[in-house]
């Protein structure tokens, strides 16, 4: 269950060839373009999808989309507080309005009034209009949705793997999952075996490396991150010296450079490796760094369920705290891409980076 709505927004690579997101059109159209703007399909769910002007100046532009696990019957205090953060995250964007979708499962359309009354309250005073509130069972071709009491709109989904949104993220390479549980189990531990053998291996890459510089801490994890982009697969002894070499803050910060590299899958592939066999404050940094990579990508699901792994394995860890803020909030990806332009010049430092040629081993000397 998500702690507070995540927002996403359409990455670079949802755009038409005049570099705007795409446009949907009509309510049906924009409910099934739900699992490509969030990149999985949300059940039991309230979505408020944000948009901003189009050339014409209609709001029909989709900015920001903001989920949420559905608030049980009666849940006012819910929804006034995903409305309150979507409104804030509005007047900054200068987003026109928005439209609510309640995916409800086996539940009934009841409440949708008193859910529509409470986000209308939330949303005018601001400036922004609701435009709609619909309620859909399921997110599935031909089932049929509805609208608030007193909207007559109403019709069948069409085919949601067969939008233009869709096609988009598909043609980027991006996966649309069937569930954002799949997102969870994508980052969840191993069995207590995998992960007892792999601490084995942590602690003798940290015996090994103990007086080691964060110059050669850093020169030796970049090039395990070329080795794993080589190989295309991790060893626990190279993943081993990694999880030692998150732990030096200013090693952490340099490889953050890795983001946009030519090995930022490799990096991203090891940050996930750790991630599923580390445990308590360990886990910590590698879950951080999955949720920088999502982030920055516009990949808001993984990089909320990434950074809550990470801060409930280390609640005071403050990188994790920094960015769950800063998601939570609806902060654009731009922000994040800042900080990883900026740890080149970490990673450049010829008072951080020192030569190490060998790629064998985890030894530094």
């Amino acid at each position: 269950m998500t702690r507070r709505p995540y927002p996403a927004r359409p990455s670079r690579s949802d755009t038409d060839d005049e570099g705007r997101v795409h446009r949907v059109s009509g309510v049906g159209n924009l409910i099934a373009a739900l699992p490509a703007l969030l990149g999985f399909v949300p059940e039991q769910s309230i979505v408020l999808v944000c948009l901003g002007p189009d050339s014409t100046g209609a709001a029909t532009t989709v900015e920001v989309v903001m989920r949420h696990d559905l608030p049980p019957v009666g849940g006012h205090l819910v929804v006034q507080e995903l409305a309150g953060r979507c409104a804030e995250v509005c007047v900054r964007d200068g987003v026109l309005g928005v439209v609510a979708i309640l995916v409800t499962g086996t539940r009934s359309a009841r409440g949708i009034g008193s859910i529509a009354s409470t986000l209308a309250a939330a949303l005018e005073p601001c400036g922004i209009e609701l435009l709609g509130v619909h309620r859909i069972a399921h997110l599935v071709t031909g089932e049929r949705w509805t609208s608030s009491p007193g909207d007559t709109r109403r019709g069948v989904l069409p085919d949601p793997m067969a939008s233009p949104s869709a096609a988009s993220r598909v043609v980027a390479g991006r996966q649309i999952r069937a569930a954002r549980t799949d997102i969870e189990r994508s980052l969840s531990l191993l069995d207590t075996v995998t992960r007892e053998r792999f601490a084995r291996e942590v602690d003798i890459a940290a015996a090994e490396t103990e007086d080691t510089t964060p110059g050669r801490l850093l020169s030796r994890a970049t090039a395990i991150v070329a080795a794993v982009h080589r190989a295309g697969h991790v060893e626990d002894r190279q993943a081993a010296f990694l999880a030692v070499a998150l732990t030096v803050i200013t090693v952490r910060d340099a490889l953050l450079s890795l983001a946009d590299s030519d090995h930022a899958e490799a990096a991203e592939q090891v940050w996930v490796y750790l991630t599923r066999r580390l445990t308590g404050p360990d886990r910590a940094p590698s879950a951080t760094m999955v949720g920088v990579w999502s982030y920055a990508r516009g990949d808001g699901p993984l990089a909320g369920v990434a950074l809550q792994s990470a801060l409930e394995a280390a609640p005071e860890y403050s990188f994790a705290v920094l960015l769950d803020t800063a998601l939570q909030n609806g902060v654009r990806p731009d922000v994040v891409r800042e900080l990883i332009a900026s740890a080149h010049d970490l990673a450049d430092d010829p008072g951080l980076r020192d030569p190490e040629p060998n790629a064998g081993g985890y030894r530094a000397e």
